[in-house]
């Protein structure tokens, strides 16, 4: 069975792992349209920033994680890396 994902442009599931793109990226291409692709990121800007915002209320990690189906240490990354790029935290 494939594990690759479909070709977001044909839908194809025939596709192969294609090298890696910068910061180690995975990269695919179709075998039907020869269309190059890398996964898009599994979590979207929009969810990190409400997962930020209820650590900044007091949330615990993994309840956070809980939330959004990924491991609490997903959760400490994203603020990490918040704090290391600081910009003023979303209201909400």
């Amino acid at each position: 069975m494939n594990k690759n994902p479909p070709c977001p442009l044909c839908k194809k599931l025939n596709t192969i792992k294609n090298g890696k793109r910068f910061e180690n990226i995975q990269s695919y291409k179709c075998s039907f349209c020869h269309y190059q692709f890398t996964k898009p990121p599994r979590y979207s800007d929009n969810d990190k920033a409400i997962a930020l915002a209820l650590h900044i209320k007091g949330i615990s990690s993994t309840l956070i994680a809980k939330l959004f189906g990924a491991k609490p240490h997903t959760i400490c990354r994203w603020v990490l890396d918040y704090k290391t790029h600081a910009s003023p935290p979303p209201d909400f």
